[in-house]
């Protein structure tokens, strides 16, 4: 009877177990491929802020090179290149030892952030694609040459300093391999206001492309009543309001954007700041209910009372607004810019050598606001719609008490990925996730999180939930309700009872029995 008890209790604690928590983190896996691998390792790097905006470039080299590991060649024994990024042992490799040193500022940053002691390594750890990436970025580094942003120079590049001449690649061929890239990513509801210098350095030709960018990338937003709100400020001495943020058609901000005229003048930055900051107090929606609040801020040059500028960024910065900043050319201040975007400044400030760089940069400021996280509050109940491949993202502030969430899918199908480390959890990578609606989950604080409980007095102690739900369904909407509360509110570690599966519950069943037995 013994025996039957504890293989009960087994059977039990795995399910409980599997239901509750599946971590999962691909890009430490040797041998994961596909685009969602290669997208999470990109944003690993690039959010650690160890190097330099790299314009896209790598992500296109995993796709040219290897298909982002779906070629046959990836991992195959012997092959020129080893991983996603096809970096040789031999050269590459050995090119990244023979620059090791502690002090650097790029090694000691990934010993840091990713506890990778790059002088430890083999070739063979290239075969997990974090470290693949890193090696491939490192490489990157290496080189006086700045990395260019259109299409057409990173080939050249990439030729030059990458494939090589000893590669087989063409500058061609890159061309025509990122053609095939798609972007895969858009936010399915957010406030959105781009604020445009109209000044007088900044001319109307140049203008001109300003607006055919923003006219772009409006264009490619799911704009409407439960999706994109979309304002635009334009700015010189005084600001003006172009398009009221709210609920309007996309072809009717479109025609706003379209007609929106140059005006020359001084730089006004604060103004345009405050006025978009009224904008979102005004007309935005609440940030709590899970709706990001965006601010895209393009400048070309330094703004008359840069004082002024820093205090409305300050201003701004205590609305829970995520902004961006985008200086043209190189008459813009980086202080400024600093100032303006969120932190860190790495995701959220970008530097455009000209404004004909506005036509390759499309795809990636749809990247990072896609990639944009909200602070919700707990116990709100937020319901949403979302595409095929649609995301959202949701903070959640756990207390010591834990997160109990609870995801009910209307129409359709949603995924939900969550995460205590990673702020854009995805299928490849996450701590815990939910495959289809109507399921809840508690997730327990970390173990850390109630050491620093016992240790103090306070009762404040709170970890950040990372969440992103993802729309799974070809051709329609998938609609879906999501909420969080503090504590284990659902019974049997994470599951109310109506959701668990039968033989679940007959496990448990059995095992009451043959306690009384």
């Amino acid at each position: 009877m013994k025996v039957l008890q504890i293989i009960a209790t087994s059977l039990v604690l795995a399910l409980v177990m599997t239901i509750v928590k599946c971590q999962l983190d691909l890009t430490m896996q040797a041998n994961a491929k596909g685009s969602a691998v290669v997208k999470a390792v990109v944003d690993k790097i690039h959010e650690s802020c160890i190097f330099l905006d790299d314009k896209q470039l790598l992500r296109r080299i995993a796709w040219v090179e290897s298909k982002d590991g779906n070629d046959a060649n990836t991992y195959r024994a012997g092959y020129g290149g080893i991983g996603i990024w096809q970096v040789d042992c031999d050269t590459g490799f050995a090119e990244t030892q023979r620059r090791y040193s502690a002090s650097s500022s790029k090694y000691s940053g990934i010993l840091q952030k990713f506890s990778i002691n790059w002088s430890t390594l083999t070739c063979q750890d290239l075969l997990k694609p974090l470290y693949s990436g890193l090696a491939a970025r490192l490489l990157l580094s290496f080189k006086t040459e700045a990395i260019p942003r259109s299409v057409s120079a990173q080939a050249t590049y990439w030729k030059t300093h990458y494939n090589t001449a000893a590669g087989n690649g063409t500058a061609q061929k890159f061309i025509d391999d990122v053609s095939q890239i798609t972007s895969g990513c858009s936010l399915g509801k957010a406030d959105i206001v781009f604020v445009l210098d109209s000044s007088g350095s900044v001319g109307s030709s140049n203008f001109d492309q300003m607006r055919t960018f923003v006219s772009t990338v409006v264009d490619a937003l799911d704009v409407g009543i439960t999706g994109i709100h979309v304002g635009v400020v334009r700015y010189e001495n005084s600001a003006t309001i172009v398009q009221q943020l709210g609920n309007y058609t996309r072809s009717s901000v479109l025609s706003s954007i379209r007609t929106m005229r140059y005006s020359g003048g001084g730089t006004q930055t604060d103004r345009a700041i405050d006025l978009m900051v009224s904008m979102f107090d005004a007309y935005g929606r609440p940030t709590t209910s899970g709706i990001p609040n965006i601010a895209i801020v393009v400048t070309d040059g330094q703004s008359n009372d840069q004082y002024a500028t820093i205090l409305a960024a300050n201003r701004m910065h205590l609305k829970n607004i995520t902004a961006f900043a985008i200086g043209v050319g190189s008459g813009f201040s980086t202080t400024e810019l600093n100032a303006i975007a969120t932190a860190p400044d790495c995701v959220h400030v970008f530097d455009l050598a000209g404004f004909s760089d506005f036509t390759d940069f499309k795809t990636e400021i749809e990247e990072r606001t896609c990639k944009v996280t909200t602070q919700t509050d707990v116990g709100t109940e937020i319901r949403g719609e979302l595409k095929h491949g649609q995301q959202q993202l949701y903070t959640f502030q756990m207390t010591e008490k834990g997160l109990s969430l609870k995801l009910d899918v209307q129409v359709g199908s949603v995924y939900m990925y969550a995460s205590l480390t990673v702020e854009s959890p995805s299928e490849a990578v996450y701590d815990y996730k939910i495959t289809s609606g109507g399921k809840s989950l508690y997730i327990p604080p970390p173990a850390q999180s109630l050491r620093k409980r016992r240790a103090t007095t306070s009762t404040n102690t709170t970890t950040p939930v990372y969440t992103a739900l993802v729309g799974k369904t070809n051709g329609t909407k998938s609609s879906f309700v999501l909420k969080a509360d503090h504590g284990n509110i659902y019974t049997l570690m994470g599951h109310s009872g109506q959701n668990w599966p039968k033989p679940a519950l007959y496990l448990i069943m059995f095992l009451i029995a043959i306690n009384f037995l």
